[in-house]
């Protein structure tokens, strides 16, 4: 009647035990029992195995988990036959008389089916759960709680292995101390083997502050490019099992890719609003003049860098259109290109603006707020206007444009975006910074690279080419333009350059007759009569004075500098400036 008991699943002291006719022996977690299960599921005394009248007996002692033979619950003193299975929490003993070879199992173990299933619906209802996170730090907090709540650790952590796009470090549950828990040791093999540490399986000797646990468990976040983060798992009272560790790779590996998803829907609901705020707006650089072809030459330059460039040229040049084309011909053209109007943001809100806040941060914050850093994260932020940011605001834009992370309005968590800042003004920011309206740091921060976008006047020859664009794009019969008309528009100064070219060509559109623009549909534009200006407008005067003076003296442009009180060089600038060349 010798017979024997043996672990097949888990762990238990000792792993084989003799039983001998006539004892008694008990199982269970304690350290008083004749086997020792450690499982942290198991009662303290679970079961005890005797032997009556030739036979073994097994009979659980009022536990509330239970004890089974092959799969069924006992209630009662069950007798043990050769090869039966004894189940114990996540445990499997195997009943053997000493001279009969050990059969295997030839039934199915229904705890076994009943453990999976548990496992099966853990992992779909975080599934459920990570779908609706607001945002990664939401998601990371899931999955530890998930993780905890299945395998019984005594702690769950995770720390961030992604620098462009932080989580921080969360621990659960929040009464342990964080900074002595999470090995940075076992992170770090983590992070440069891209595989699992499992102290239990002999991937890494005791350690630094995990030397005092049965268990540890280190588990990458996979990505592209190197791990997200690390997931820590550990275990005070006995080490995980196989099962447990599986479990927590499945989760890992959902929540990996959920991260990126994240990461990607952020990414693309940036690019929904800029289409949807900007649809209407043409990316094409039209004309093939000298100053345009330098224009698109220094475009192509600077694209090939990641360096923060300002693009200076008066109002209606097509500033934004640069930034675009900038932005297209870069290694970020996959990313979000984000335009932000410094000259429209909220004095009270500008925080919010440029890097969000988390709801519930002031009134009417009703749900969490991307700023336009957080917008443009992997691409190309366009700040319009960068001369009417207020000066509170420039010392906050200028950490964040140096790389700094940020942090939105209510939160506790610092925020790194890898954005290229590409500035706009049409004011001249080194008077700004004289007249301490502009800071001086952050102006020689945007300045790396300078590319001046020419005024229309500079470069005329490309209003044909301009015009034939604009009435392609309006879709309209009336696409052409006679020659009379067409000679006005290229002798005109255009003080709105572009803009105002495309709303003069929308006016004639709208307002006149027949298939052919003619010189009456242009509407406001006057051209300049003999003895009087365009208009009372100080450009329009300025221009009229000197082509009037130039006519004069024959366009000796040193008598003309000498009638007008002004220097002959003044003289050059000021042509220049309004397109003035002597007709041929």
């Amino acid at each position: 009647m010798r017979a024997q008991l043996t672990v097949e699943k888990g762990e238990a002291l000792p792993a084989r035990y003799e039983l001998t006719p006539g004892e008694a022996i008990t199982l269970g977690r304690s350290r008083n029992n004749n086997i020792v299960l450690r499982d942290e599921h198991a009662s303290r005394q679970h079961a005890q195995v005797r032997c009556e009248k030739d036979a073994w007996l097994i009979q659980d002692l009022g536990t509330l988990n239970g004890t089974y033979v092959n799969g069924e619950r006992i209630a009662e003193p069950r007798p043990l036959e050769h090869g039966h299975v004894i189940g114990i929490a996540d445990m499997r003993l195997r009943f053997c008389d000493v001279e009969a070879p050990v059969p295997r199992p030839s039934t199915v173990d229904a705890t076994d089916t009943i453990y999976l299933a548990n496992h099966l619906a853990a992992q779909y209802q975080f599934m459920i759960n990570a779908a609706s996170a607001a945002d990664p730090q939401d998601m990371v907090a899931r999955m530890l709680d998930t993780i905890l709540d299945r395998t019984g650790a005594s702690l769950v952590g995770f720390l961030n292995l992604d620098p462009d796009h932080p989580v921080p470090k969360l621990i659960v549950p929040k009464a342990v101390d964080v900074d002595k828990e999470l090995s940075r040791h076992i992170t770090q093999r983590v992070k440069e083997t891209g595989k699992r540490v499992w102290l239990a399986a002999g991937g890494e000797g005791p350690c630094d502050s995990v030397a005092h646990f049965a268990d540890a468990l280190c588990i990458p976040l996979p990505a592209e490019g190197g791990p997200l983060g690390a997931v820590h798992v550990y275990n005070e009272r006995r080490p995980l099992s196989p099962r447990e560790v599986q479990f927590c790779e499945v989760v890992a590996g959902f929540a990996a890719s959920n991260l990126g998803r994240l990461r990607l829907l952020r990414i693309l609901s940036a690019e929904n609003s800029r289409l949807r705020e900007h649809s209407d707006l043409s990316t094409d650089l039209v004309g093939a003049s000298p100053a345009m072809e330098q224009l698109r030459q220094t475009i192509a330059r600077a694209a090939g860098t990641d360096a923060t460039v300002l693009i200076q040229g008066e109002s209606g040049v097509g500033k934004e259109l640069v930034a675009n084309a900038l932005h297209r011909a870069s290694a970020r053209r996959h990313g979000p290109f984000v335009v932000a109007n410094c000259g429209a943001f909220t004095e009270s809100l500008i925080d919010s603006q440029l890097f969000g806040h988390v709801k519930g941060a002031f009134t009417n914050a009703v749900t969490n707020h991307a700023g336009y850093f957080q917008q443009a994260d992997d691409g190309t932020l366009f700040l319009d206007e960068i001369g009417d940011l207020p000066f509170e605001a420039q010392v906050k834009l200028l950490r964040a444009i140096e790389g700094y992370p940020f942090r939105p309005v209510g939160s506790t968590t610092d925020i790194r975006a890898d954005v290229r800042v590409v500035a706009a003004t049409n004011k001249d920011l080194e008077k700004a910074v004289t007249a301490k309206e502009f800071r001086q740091d952050l102006f020689f921060r945007l300045r790396v690279i300078v590319i001046r976008v020419p005024a229309l006047r500079e470069h005329a020859d490309d209003i044909p080419a301009l015009v034939e664009h604009f009435l392609s794009k309006a879709g309209s019969r009336r696409k052409e333009c006679s020659p009379t008309a067409m000679k006005r528009l290229r002798e005109y100064h255009w003080p709105g350059n572009v803009r105002q070219l495309r709303g003069v060509l929308e006016h004639a559109i709208a307002m006149g007759d027949g298939p052919v623009i003619e010189p009456k549909d242009l509407g406001f534009i006057k051209m300049p009569l003999p003895d009087q200006p365009a208009s009372l407008n100080l450009t329009d005067v300025e221009a009229w004075a000197i082509r009037k003076v130039l006519d004069q003296v024959e366009w000796n442009v040193t008598q003309a500098a000498h009638i007008l009180g002004i220097g002959r060089d003044t003289v050059g600038k000021k042509m220049q400036q309004y397109g003035i060349v002597k007709a041929t």
